[in-house]
């Protein structure tokens, strides 16, 4: 019985181990990669709030949105299956996703947010 219960106690204690030093390379790759985005990307400040987005390419603007839930970096995937292009692709990441916070409305699911291309459409007439 004491065997037993010794090799119990020694599992967990390796299963214990095991699991933090997956947890530490998980949070070096988490901040790796973080560290990598944002030296990608910019922040737009509109009057609606801020929103990350990257751009690419040298031209008119071109928007581009993969659909899904997802930051910047997944239309940068799809941008790179449309490179020679005479076009600037701008790529803004989603609300909640990366750098582009929720806006305090959403949270109540009230109101319908706007696009975050909206945002991004209404900043750059404003350049202009």
């Amino acid at each position: 019985m004491k065997s037993r219960s010794l090799l119990l106690v020694s599992a967990a204690a390796l299963g214990g181990v095991i699991a933090r030093r997956v947890y530490q390379r998980y949070q070096r790759d988490r901040q790796t990669s973080l560290t990598r985005l944002r030296a990608q990307s910019d922040i737009l400040e509109t009057s609606l709030g801020s929103i990350e987005y990257a751009e690419e390419g040298v031209g008119p603007a071109v928007l581009v949105s993969h659909g899904a839930g997802g930051g910047f970096d997944q239309c940068l995937y799809c941008i790179n299956l449309l490179r020679g292009t005479n076009v600037r692709f701008v790529a803004p990441s989603r609300f909640g996703y990366l750098r582009t916070p929720l806006p305090a409305h959403s949270r109540g699911l009230r109101r319908r947010t706007p696009s975050p291309l909206c945002w991004i459409r209404s900043a750059w007439r404003k350049r202009r």
